[in-house]
């Protein structure tokens, strides 16, 4: 399990009260391929190293990254929800052409929006980065694994048009692709036949498939109300695939920047730490009497057994100690003819109730 080191302490605590067996934390902070964070600012011309694979944070290539930035477009002036910039596709055919003359494939573009995955993979049509061998491989591949598939199904928009994507080395990952055809694109991309893969951020949970690249298309992302910068914690879980153990020396991640940001938001999102975890459980009426019509089941035991629960008991002494305040600050309250104002307060309700 990946968490913060309070995280595993406090797992490993509840682990112990309900298996009754002593748990060890085993935990580093050591990276075995270290990775190198790159900044590349809307209507630039190159990459800026500001993040070493030491975690040294470079001020002076930040400061030249933003002084290059291109005054042109002003994302603050625009409407997010808009079309993308035109300069944004253009913006990642140059990094994806760097990527691959540098031999730093496969890579992993980063987008937080279906359409905006769709649209960047099918705007790189210039794009051919696999041989004839490696053509005929992935169409072996996906008309085996769409086989299965009833003669109607194969006919679906979606089955048709990702097979002349796939043979020429790109890849769409999101959660609004069919089952199959997210299966064979990931089955693709450990086979090495994917060279650009573009994905929401699906692709970075649970999933064990690294990359020597990732590229970040924006710094924001929309979560339901505003545009707000990428979390310390979510920007470590996708740069996380930058880097494969045994085949790569270093990883490199690059974040396309579109307007101007401070450099402690940038640090708190290149070098930040990994959110917390938290337990969602949510113990609701269909589970109680689910869990009622078991023989010799008690709900209470769900309840008692629940990391939920368990957290919510570590947390009593912090929230008695905030109650005692709040008590002790109540209590330094002094408040002139208190029994006149508390008459008074009882007239007004009596009042209100006729």
């Amino acid at each position: 399990m990946s968490a913060t080191i309070p995280n595993a302490r406090e797992f490993a605590e509840w682990i112990c009260r309900i298996k009754k067996q002593p748990c060890h934390v085993v935990y580093t902070d050591f990276r075995p391929v270290p990775l190198q964070h790159y900044l590349f600012p809307t209507g630039g011309n190159g990459l800026y190293l500001v993040v070493d694979e030491k975690g040294e944070f470079r001020e002076d290539n930040f400061a030249r990254a933003l002084s290059a930035l291109s005054d042109a477009v002003d994302p603050l002036a625009q409407d997010k929800r808009k079309k993308k910039k035109p300069t944004e596709g253009a913006d990642l055919f140059k990094i994806i052409k760097l990527i691959m003359e540098r031999n730093l494939d496969p890579v992993i573009v980063f987008s937080f929006s279906k359409r905006e995955v769709e649209g960047f993979a099918t705007s790189m049509n210039k794009f051919d980065l696999t041989t004839e061998e490696e053509k005929e491989c992935i169409t072996e591949i996906f008309n085996s694994a769409i086989s299965c598939l009833s003669e109607e199904d194969r006919n679906l928009p979606q089955i048709q048009e990702m097979l002349p994507i796939l043979r020429r080395g790109i890849g769409i990952h999101h959660g609004g692709l069919l089952p199959i055809v997210k299966e064979v694109t990931e089955i693709l991309f450990q086979d090495s036949y994917i060279k650009c893969l573009f994905s929401t951020e699906t692709f970075s949970m649970g999933l064990n498939m690294p990359a020597r690249t990732v590229v970040f298309t924006s710094v924001r992302k929309f979560d339901g109300e505003n545009f707000r910068w990428i979390g310390g914690g979510e920007y470590i879980q996708m740069s996380g695939r930058a880097g494969r153990r045994g085949i790569d020396d270093k990883g490199v991640t690059i974040l396309m920047i579109d307007e101007k940001m401070e450099p402690e938001v940038a640090k708190g999102m290149l070098k930040g730490h990994a959110d917390p975890l938290y337990s969602s459980f949510h113990l609701s009426y269909n589970m109680l009497l689910n869990a009622l019509r078991i023989e010799d089941h008690e709900p209470e035991y769900i309840i008692r057994r629940s990391l939920h629960q368990f957290q919510n008991d570590k947390s009593l002494p912090d929230m008695k100690a905030k109650l005692n305040e709040v008590i002790e600050k109540r209590n330094m309250c002094k408040i002139e003819k208190e029994e006149i104002i508390s008459e008074i307060y009882k007239v007004n309700q009596q009042i209100k109730l006729v």
